[in-house]
């Protein structure tokens, strides 16, 4: 937590691992991109696997909250693209704000912020 002087507070809220490479020998640098962003109807998330296998794509809030389960599912070695429509699990749209993409494939979770406008 930081103040900025002025009464205001800003509170970092980090569940879950969040941003970290945890080898970099199975992630390169930049492994997932989110463009366009910000966006404000849909947005492609675009990540390299090195391996096939099971990979979670999933979206939360900056609270931690699960907002969409974007793929559960097997992917193939290579580069993925999945498309978020902006709605949430329930088939709402979402609101304005930060939001964080994650992805869990081969043992390893990677992140991406992504700007709702």
């Amino acid at each position: 937590m930081s103040c900025l002087g002025r009464g205001i507070a800003v509170l970092d809220v980090v569940t879950g691992t969040v941003g970290v490479q945890e080898s970099a020998s199975n992630w390169p640098e930049t492994s997932m991109t989110a463009k366009p962003n910000p966006a404000s109807e849909k947005v492609d998330i675009s990540f390299l696997l090195k391996n096939s296998g099971r990979a979670n794509l999933s979206v939360y809030d900056l609270h931690g909250r699960l907002v969409k389960e974007l793929s559960n599912e097997t992917m193939e070695k290579g580069v993925n693209t999945i498309q978020w429509d902006l709605l949430n699990q329930s088939g709402s749209m979402t609101g304005k704000g930060v939001y964080i993409a994650r992805l869990t494939a081969d043992g390893n979770t990677e992140s991406i912020k992504i700007v709702v406008r």
